[in-house]
């Protein structure tokens, strides 16, 4: 209650919707219908990093998060504009000083093993931590079941649709000879739902 007024929120049904704009973001974002996958050149990757990314133009300087520009430019495009927002359509536009890995960990939850997952959450996996060194920026599409996602991920490099299983506090991975890979902690999840609910709040929501 604010001023003896209920304080304005989100329906489910809304939320819903904003899940299925999410969905058909991250899977454009990775080339679908055409493709699940997109190199570093292709257009939509260009799209989605501003054209920023120095690997799209074939050199490769600094580390260039990539993972965590898709998580941003999602965001951007579903009409949120929190402050802390990082990427060149967000309303203070591209900042450029190397903490926009450390913006999705700041406003995340805490890793939970009961965690169930839905489309648009956000998660930071890494195993140097808290460094957060070897980070990764993971975009949730489905859970189909529980611990089986379908994720969309930048930085491959490129981007690509890809299947992860959550083991314990991992997210691994099944390689095409059936082996199975296990990757980096899960150490944040940032559901999509608390983005939107904040920024719903604070008259930030298109």
């Amino acid at each position: 209650m604010t001023g003896g007024q209920p304080v304005p929120s989100l329906t489910d049904a809304d939320v819903h919707t904003y899940r299925c704009r999410a969905r058909e973001r991250l899977e454009y974002a990775c080339g679908v219908p055409e493709s699940t996958a997109v190199e570093e050149g292709h257009p939509r990757y260009r799209e989605v990093t501003a054209d920023l990314d120095p690997g799209s133009r074939g050199v490769h300087p600094d580390p260039f998060s990539s993972c965590a520009v898709l998580a941003m430019w999602l965001y951007v495009t579903l009409g949120v504009r929190l402050s802390w927002i990082d990427h060149p359509l967000a309303a203070r536009g591209w900042r450029g000083d190397g903490a926009i890995v450390s913006r999705l960990v700041t406003h995340g939850l805490p890793y939970s093993r009961d965690t169930r997952y839905d489309c648009g959450d956000v998660l930071v996996i890494a195993d140097r931590w808290p460094s957060g060194a070897d980070s990764h920026v993971v975009c949730v599409v489905t859970e189909p079941e529980p611990g089986l996602l379908c994720t969309a991920e930048y930085g491959q490099p490129g981007g690509a649709l890809r299947e992860r299983i959550v083991m314990a506090d991992r997210l691994c991975t099944h390689r095409a000879d059936g082996r199975l890979v296990v990757g980096r902690t899960i150490r944040t999840v940032l559901p999509l739902a608390r983005v939107l609910a904040s920024a719903y709040t604070q008259g930030l929501l298109a």
